[in-house]
């Protein structure tokens, strides 16, 4: 009977023992959970925010995902406005206010803004002091809710859009509405995706101007951008030029044969591409000096304040004009005689051209003024 008895007893420590073991067990998971359910009350851990490639927060809350776009309100306004934007501009700061519909105690949540072209980031991320913080990974900028914000009414946080149009951007929201009970119990996970376009870029309008428009074979001309638009990129094409293509702004360019050729400028943005055209003329004015000494006489060359033209042909001119070398008219005369004398008073030393028009017809002779 008292073998029995001790038994008994024997028995009763050995179940107190491990009910203890086990209560103890539950209580230390149960703060486990508990510590880890509340170490991210300064904000979620990097992707979370169910973007291509992330999770969400299930994977530390329980419950089903909800995706409506009408819980998570998401309110963007250009910084230091009232001005409520659809659409933005490059490098253009804005303000975004996230409101989440719940009546819960806490809430929190991640948000993240990227290309929708490629899922890379765009723009760049502010924290507002005292509602949002900032975390990083995979060159992706998280904004979070911190510990002081989680009983707000709503978060704050800014974004600078990126300085070039990217096309849509896509921001993309993961909130939790907790009841504050320390554990996965009655926590709603909302994720939802707010996309924002660019402001519509109309095409450029290509132009340019050039230095001459007529020159000697062998000479050079300057070409100038004067598009407008914003183009991001340009090219010009030169028939017959040396180079026969170019990005630079302002390009100059050697014209070696006589002739007409074509000149085109090609500008480019995200709103479309536009294109400018234009001819010059190249002469060989070696072989019409030849001909121009059969039938003209010019003298005295070089020539300091006066040069005399005298037509020894039937060939009627009519008028003269004295040219710099890229073509420019620096004075001009009529003819009204077989031989006629033109002051130069005024005109600066160097090398011109003369060009004698006629009815049909239009000789030039290179001259030097000393």
């Amino acid at each position: 009977m008292k073998n029995k008895y001790l038994f008994i007893v024997f028995l009763g420590v050995i179940s107190s023992i491990a009910f203890n073991k086990q209560s103890c067990k539950d209580k230390i998971l149960k703060e486990s959970f508990k510590n880890s359910h509340l170490r991210f009350t300064s904000g979620a851990p990097t992707g979370r925010t169910g973007a291509p490639g992330e999770g969400n927060c299930t994977s530390c809350h329980a419950g089903t995902v909800q995706t409506n776009s009408a819980l998570n309100v998401l309110e963007i306004v250009e910084d230091g406005t009232t001005n409520v934007v659809t659409q933005y501009e490059p490098g253009v700061t804005y303000k975004l206010t996230l409101t989440i519909n719940s009546t819960a105690v806490k809430k929190g949540f991640q948000a993240l803004a990227l290309k929708t072209s490629n899922n890379t980031q765009a723009g760049t991320m502010t924290a507002v002091q005292g509602s949002t913080s900032l975390t990083s990974a995979s060159s992706k900028v998280y904004v979070n809710h911190t510990s002081n914000s989680t009983t707000a009414a709503s978060f704050s946080f800014k974004w600078t859009a990126p300085l070039d149009n990217v096309g849509d951007v896509k921001f993309y929201i993961a909130s939790n509405s907790t009841n504050n009970q320390n554990n996965s119990s009655g926590d709603v996970i909302r994720l939802s995706q707010h996309t924002i376009s660019p402001v519509p870029i109309d095409p450029p309008v290509s132009s340019f101007t050039s230095s001459a428009t007529q020159i000697c074979a062998g000479s050079s001309i300057t070409f100038t951008n004067t598009s407008t638009g914003n183009p991001t990129s340009i090219l010009w094409s030169f028939t017959d030029g040396t180079p026969s293509s170019s990005t630079e702004e302002n390009p100059t360019v050697i014209f070696s044969n006589s002739g007409t050729f074509n000149v085109s400028l090609s500008t480019t943005n995200v709103g479309g591409s536009d294109e400018s055209l234009t001819s010059i003329t190249v002469q060989n004015c070696a072989s019409l000096d030849e001909k121009l000494n059969e039938i003209l006489l010019l003298y005295p060359n070089p020539v300091e304040d006066e040069f005399t033209l005298k037509n020894i042909d039937l060939v009627i001119f009519s008028k003269v004009e004295l040219l710099d070398l890229n073509g420019k008219i620096i004075q001009d005369w009529n003819i009204s005689k077989k031989e006629e004398n033109f002051s130069l008073q005024g005109i600066e030393s160097g090398s011109y051209l003369i060009k004698i028009k006629g009815t049909n017809s239009e000789l030039i002779k290179a001259i030097l003024i000393k």
